[in-house]
């Protein structure tokens, strides 16, 4: 299966509708290319799924990020009842 890269216009010249997403006419215009012909419900569920895989897609990058961040126990640094405190102060 052959397919082609698409390039993105550039930042600003995408239309977007009132909930950030790309507007049904841009969705057209990229999905509609060469022989294809998808009615106007088409286009707007395969947006809508696609929209809904990136969500997806994000909350699983966020989950992995949120499993290899370090958590440091707090209980780890505190003091033995023989150990004094210093503090740092200038001058």
């Amino acid at each position: 299966m052959k397919t082609k890269v698409v390039p993105l216009k550039k930042k600003g010249s995408t239309k977007q509708n009132d909930s950030g997403r790309l507007s049904l006419d841009s969705c057209r215009d990229i999905l509609n290319r060469k022989e294809r012909k998808f009615t106007d419900e088409q286009v707007i569920r395969i947006r809508d799924y696609l929209y809904t895989l990136a969500g997806i897609a994000i909350q699983e990058y966020e989950r992995q990020e949120q499993k290899n961040c370090q958590v440091v126990d707090l209980t780890e640094f505190k003091k033995s009842k023989n150990e004094e405190s210093h503090y740092l102060r200038t001058g």
